[in-house]
């Protein structure tokens, strides 16, 4: 394959009233900025691409987008949500939270939590003890807890699959650190993630499960918002997409000062970023690029992230958005 050099030069848009032409020439109505966070650090903005023997016949030129699923979740509604977990919060009078739009029911032993318009969920039950647990389980062990909670209650869809364990440690207040092994295992974290026509899901698309003594569920979290069939786009040429790496209209962690940037590897995914579905309705597909570069004599990996759609583009992070989470990223409590 013949080796390709990208400048940092932006190429022209193609739009009207809102409007862009897709690869068959129709109207596809320009959806809303993705909210893609940063990588927490000072990054290239001024940097020559090589693609040399990266493969991208395998992407369409067309793909599914999806919209997000909107809720009108009554009071009666979530109290018989949260009575599954309590029988006594089916007539309970729950706390509401106007900024999350969402209901809290609460009593000393179980905290759940329910979002009006996403369906989102989270539970905790309170009664977990703070001293030394015992009888932590297995990773496999963890898993299968976590799993047999998550059906019980119907919080696992078939498009999410276990992705990995966490163990989440704590040190007691009365430990000699000089003297003692400081910190144990109190519980851990099994994250599943979302595959959707087998394209994983990034961002904040995630169910997250935290198991303790004996197997005993201390808390999960129901993260993800459920979609349905919207229409599909035209994507993006991926050297369009590699030239919109360079131009600010991507997200990557490429060191300021990096020479000999190559990208070895670009595929397509799904991005669920963290805005309120008035912002963003959409899930959106994106493409992933990992590469290496030099820097300061040594050999470094990096990734980045695009718009796919041929109208897609980014929006700079508000201070109150939560940041995106890769599927490949094992995050703890």
């Amino acid at each position: 394959m013949k080796k390709l050099i990208i400048s940092a030069t932006a190429l022209g848009v193609l739009a009207f009233a809102g409007y862009s032409l897709s690869v068959e020439g129709k109207s596809e109505e320009k959806l809303p900025e993705l909210f893609i966070p940063g990588m927490g650090q000072s990054v290239a903005n001024d940097f020559k691409l090589s693609l040399e023997s990266m493969d991208s016949s395998e992407l369409p030129e067309k793909q599914q987008v999806y919209k997000f699923k909107k809720f009108n979740i009554t009071l009666e509604d979530a109290r018989k949500k949260a009575a599954q977990f309590d029988p006594s919060f089916e007539k309970a009078a729950p706390k509401q939270n106007a900024q999350l739009n969402s209901y809290s029911f609460e009593n000393e032993t179980v905290l759940v939590e329910i979002e009006k318009d996403t369906g989102k969920m989270y539970y905790q039950d309170k009664t977990y003890p703070s001293e030394v647990a015992k009888n932590i389980p297995s990773d496999e062990e963890a898993v299968a807890s976590a799993e047999e909670f998550l059906e019980k209650f119907g919080w696992l869809p078939e498009t999410f699959e276990p992705a990995g364990v966490t163990a989440n440690t704590i040190v007691p207040g009365d430990v000699n650190s000089e003297t003692e092994a400081g910190d144990y295992v109190s519980t851990k974290t099994v994250h599943f993630y979302q595959k959707i026509d087998q394209l994983p899901v990034l961002g904040v698309s995630r169910i997250m499960v935290e198991v303790g003594d004996n197997g005993q569920i201390v808390s999960a979290r129901k993260y993800h918002k459920e979609v349905e069939a919207f229409t599909s786009y035209g994507l993006k040429s991926v050297r369009e997409a590699a030239q919109d790496l360079q131009t600010s209209k991507g997200v990557h962690n490429i060191s300021e000062d990096a020479k000999n940037v190559v990208l070895d590897k670009v595929e397509l995914a799904y991005y669920e970023d963290p805005a309120r579905l008035d912002q963003q309705p959409y899930l959106q597909p994106v493409y992933v690029f990992e590469g290496t570069y030099d820097y300061e004599g040594k050999k470094v990996s990096f990734s980045g992230v695009v718009p796919a759609v041929s109208s897609g583009s980014i929006k700079a992070m508000d201070a109150d958005v939560p940041p995106a989470v890769s599927y490949k990223e094992k995050e703890g409590k």
